[in-house]
């Protein structure tokens, strides 16, 4: 039996006076046991670790040694994420826009895989390179959009049900139009085989948080096994796509956002993450039934509109699903929602099989 090797990281911990709710946490590195953590208080955030027993600690202020960039850029503004020995970002004063903090040498990958997913512009305000002051070697600078995230919006009683309806069908438009102008030339593909090694990788994340022997291994294979139904890498994909990327203005519409992670995909892996994610509110109580059902609707109108299959887009929409849960095993606050998910992910397996 594969017993589980991650610490139970308390949800929240006492550190300088202050009560730090431990927000997102990350799988240790090769060669350091340690989990890196973002914690947050006060509106203040800040990266930290737990050690093999759970204990927590914070970086200082505005520092990472693998992040030597962040302690300057941060003097102008104020951090709003942050992975340990990753990126961080920033958020400059005076409404300058949004640093992006890498370690020495990365950051013209990520110019570069910015540039690559201005594609979505024909249909969605993106946010654009700005010049700045800091190490062009460790740090990317992005104007601001104007708006709210779509997981905030949903989240908000005092926005009327025909208002979120008009947010989603001005992402309909947007995403039509934008998966009819783009072009994914030029593009890394991310196929089956690779999102497949993504299931693998987190379902071996979840066991080591939860333990269990292989059941969410076998889960992975199984999950990813239904992705013989999806299409080839053929238009260009956000590949993170979810509420939080999304942002809503009335006046100016919608925007996208962390446009590095753009890809070479099947259409439907990116509205199967939306759906996914939809699905993860409303466990995570954030979003109504209602509401989620007003976002998957949309979802599956774009889908057909795209000519993307039900089948397809289920087979992405499960894989979504699957990982989801598997991310947010390391997350405490969250940890209790990833074990119910993937319990009834199994449950609905074993039910699959007593059908076939």
């Amino acid at each position: 039996m594969i017993m589980n090797t991650l610490p139970i990281v308390p949800g929240t911990a006492r550190i300088d006076g202050h009560d730090w709710s431990i927000e997102r946490i990350w799988p240790p590195r090769s060669g350091d046991p340690r989990l890196p953590l973002e914690a947050r208080s006060r509106g203040s955030v800040r990266g930290g670790y737990a050690d093999p027993g759970g204990e927590v600690s914070l970086v200082a202020p505005g520092a990472d040694d693998a992040l030597p960039a962040l302690s300057q850029v941060a003097r102008y503004g104020r951090v709003v994420a942050h992975r340990p020995g990753r990126r961080a970002v920033v958020r400059l004063n005076a409404g300058q826009g949004y640093a992006k903090i890498v370690r020495p040498g990365r950051a013209q990958s990520v110019r570069e895989a910015h540039e690559r997913g201005r594609g979505f512009a024909s249909g969605f305000a993106v946010p654009k390179l700005v010049p700045h002051r800091f190490p062009d070697d460790q740090v990317v600078c992005f104007d601001a959009l104007p708006g709210r995230s779509l997981g905030a919006l949903g989240a908000d009683p005092r926005l009327s049900e025909t208002d979120w309806t008009a947010v989603w069908e001005a992402f309909e438009h947007a995403w039509l139009l934008a998966m009819t102008a783009a072009s994914p030339t030029g593009l890394p593909a991310h196929d089956i085989d690779d999102e497949r090694d993504v299931l693998r990788t987190w379902a071996r994340h979840a066991t080591a948080q939860f333990g269990g022997g292989t059941q969410i291994l076998d889960m992975a294979e199984r999950v990813g096994a239904r992705l013989s139904a999806a299409g080839g890498a053929s238009a260009l994909a956000h590949r993170d796509l979810h509420d939080g990327q999304l942002l809503w203005d009335p006046t100016h519409g919608i925007g996208l956002i962390d446009l590095d992670t753009c890809v070479r995909a099947d259409p439907a892996l990116d509205l199967g993450n939306l759906a996914a994610h939809a699905d993860f509110a409303v466990a995570q109580e954030r979003w109504s039934p209602a509401r989620a059902q007003t976002a998957l609707v949309s979802v599956v109108r774009t889908a057909v509109a795209l000519g993307i299959d039900v089948e397809r887009l289920d087979a992405w929409r499960g894989a979504a699903r699957f990982r989801v849960a598997c991310v947010n095993a390391l997350r405490p606050r969250w940890r209790h929602v990833s074990r119910t998910q993937l319990e009834t992910i199994h449950e609905e397996d074993e039910q699959d099989a007593c059908e076939t």
